[in-house]
């Protein structure tokens, strides 16, 4: 899932921005919330395409549109022991119809300390995401576009947040098996 970019990559939002972003995730998030009350049988269905090591690949529909994403879990995760926490997963969505392409999305499995932001390291490389919820984004296109070209060119990628109650965690992702997903993710929704 992703949201609206409100801002470029380098430009931290201003107040007025920061609080348009949270309207907008609060309303998406309250929509999730509302379709997860769905019943399975009316739910979106999502068919898994293909496996590469660690990720694999998906399509679903949105709105009548093909969408497609590609998927992994950490391998290892630390700072939560014996602590209530959901799932964890980083996701790179293309939506053809809408134009959006290499939109990433990390899900930490419990709600950010208010303002807080995810860092991603992979390398050498540092990313800071801005966070709502449980999910963390790029602050735009090109910083999703730079985080893509590292995913395929690494071996690991690490997330370091911090939850509303403090407690900090870290998890790692394999990136073995991205190039390969990555270019079944181009095949099924190939940019226009």
């Amino acid at each position: 899932m992703s949201i609206m970019r409100l801002f470029s990559p380098k430009q931290k939002p201003s107040a007025s921005l920061a609080f348009s972003r949270k309207v907008m995730v609060g309303a998406f998030l309250g929509l999730a919330a509302s379709l997860a009350s769905v019943p399975a049988a009316q739910a979106q269905k999502m068919d898994e395409i293909a496996a590469f090591k660690d990720w694999r690949v998906y399509t679903s529909q949105e709105k009548g549109n093909k969408v497609c994403f590609m998927h992994s879990e950490p391998v290892s995760s630390s700072g939560a022991e014996g602590k209530k926490r959901g799932a964890v997963s980083i996701q790179i969505s293309h939506r053809p119809a809408d134009g959006r392409y290499d939109e990433i999305v990390v899900n930490v499995g419990y709600s950010f300390k208010e303002g807080a932001e995810a860092r991603v390291t992979i390398g050498s490389r540092a990313f800071s995401m801005f966070t709502q919820g449980e999910h963390a984004w790029n602050y735009g296109t090109k910083a999703d576009r730079d985080m893509v070209k590292a995913i395929k060119a690494g071996s690991k990628l690490i997330v370091n947040a911090q939850s509303s109650r403090g407690t900090k965690t870290k998890d790692t992702f394999s990136l073995s098996g991205t190039t390969a997903a990555y270019e079944r993710l181009e095949k099924e929704c190939p940019r226009k």
